[in-house]
């Protein structure tokens, strides 16, 4: 949203050339209109300060009245202490703050940094994801546990111990993380995906769910705004609860009730083994929904 025509053309032009779907709007109004009658929210909405009709600071308002979770960049000529009060103040960070003149390629960073998948979820999305590499695999772990300890809440990693938590360990320290720190005060927890979904080498679905209801209340009782798991799934079909495994997805809701945000992550090797139902299923019971067709 641009008053400008060419700013508008212009950056519509070359966020198009760099593979990104656009809607092009002149007023604060058009901009809101357009939220309004879009099914889902944008992943992101590239909004001017200085418009004609209304303030961009008002329409942005107006916006995450809408839908809370909204991803919104500011772009401005004014670079005043007042301003970034007032952005700051509608949950607009400074990172998302473009002060004109920019380059496009500044645009197109910014872009893409705020709608990164890992960056774009939150509190109640249930995700499913696969994955072509361990190595993709981790380094969404890894921005996962960087955005829950900026968001205040508690973060779970579930994963194979004799693999997947020891090279996420490894990775955490890579990034400059402190795992020992945080297990110590309760924001990461380290589970190895076995003992946590089939101890007694059974799939008790009621059990697990109980489970992550009594850890999303441990997290609010101990100041946070919620958890957030990270579940690498592989050890059922390590151990061949398959079936099981769908009927437990199943169980689970499209969007969770309670401040709960979880990430199931599959190999796409081990999604490849499903068939055209239990895929359909597992499908039907997320979002957002990140793999393969």
């Amino acid at each position: 949203m641009d008053n400008d025509p060419d700013v508008l053309s212009l950056f519509g032009g070359y966020l198009r050339a760099n593979g990104l779907y656009t809607v092009l709007t002149g007023t604060g109004r058009a901009c809101l209109d357009e939220v309004k009658k879009f099914k889902k929210r944008f992943d992101i909405i590239i909004l001017d300060t200085d418009l004609y009709d209304q303030k961009g600071v008002e329409v942005a308002k107006e916006i995450l009245e809408l839908n809370l979770d909204q991803k919104i960049i500011m772009t401005t000529t004014s670079n005043t202490d007042k301003l970034k009060r007032e952005l700051t103040s509608v949950d607009i960070s400074l990172e998302n703050i473009l002060l004109k003149p920019f380059r496009l390629f500044q645009l197109l960073s910014t872009v893409k940094h705020a709608i990164s998948r890992i960056n774009n979820i939150v509190l109640k999305d249930h995700v499913l994801a696969s994955y072509q590499s361990s190595t993709d695999e981790i380094q969404d772990a890894v921005q996962f546990l960087k955005n829950g300890i900026k968001n205040n809440e508690c973060v779970m990693i579930v994963a194979r111990r004799d693999s997947g938590l020891d090279e996420i360990s490894e990775a955490f320290t890579v990034n400059g993380i402190d795992a020992d720190k945080l297990m110590s005060n309760n924001t990461l927890l380290l589970v190895d995906n076995k003992e946590w979904y089939i101890p007694d080498e059974k799939v008790d679905k009621h059990r697990i769910i109980d489970q992550w209801n009594d850890l999303v209340n441990r997290s609010l009782v101990s100041g946070k705004k919620g958890l957030r798991a990270f579940c690498m799934m592989d050890t059922f079909f390590e151990h061949n609860f398959v079936e099981e495994l769908v009927d437990y997805e199943h169980e689970l809701p499209l969007r969770f009730d309670n401040p709960f945000l979880a990430i199931c992550a599959y190999k796409q090797s081990d999604l490849d083994k499903l068939s055209n139902s239990q895929r359909a299923r597992m499908v039907e019971c997320h979002n957002p929904v990140w793999i393969q067709n």
